[in-house]
């Protein structure tokens, strides 16, 4: 109890939260409320495609360098980044995408 928010009086609640039983959820006690899991549990993520991942990652590199710095610091470092920034510089790579795209089927037409 000496590690309780407040240890000068009874904390019902910390104590039920803080007393870890074997699996580390607390004792299961008759007031306990026990819920069927009704959904698989889901993978946190799934597993990156590398081949996909190289190509976005050559659209990022040829954006501007406030666009690159927007999408690195909200999706790699996980940081707040407005939304306006985050969606500009999305929509900066698919315009990019996409001329990347007309380019070549340009230059594959130009060929033949």
């Amino acid at each position: 109890m000496s590690c309780a928010p407040d240890s000068s009086c009874e904390n019902s609640f910390w104590d039920r939260i803080s007393n870890f039983g074997e699996d580390g959820y607390g004792e299961i006690t008759e007031t306990t409320v026990v819920r069927p899991q009704t959904e698989r549990a889901k993978a946190e993520l799934e597993p990156v495609d590398e081949a996909d991942a190289e190509v976005v990652q050559g659209w990022v590199a040829q954006v501007s360098r406030s666009h690159r710095e927007a999408l690195i610091q909200r999706y790699i470092y996980k940081r707040f980044v407005p939304r306006d920034t985050v969606d500009a510089a999305i929509h900066a790579v698919l315009l990019l995408k996409h001329e990347n795209r007309r380019t070549v089927a340009r230059m594959r037409y130009l060929r033949w």
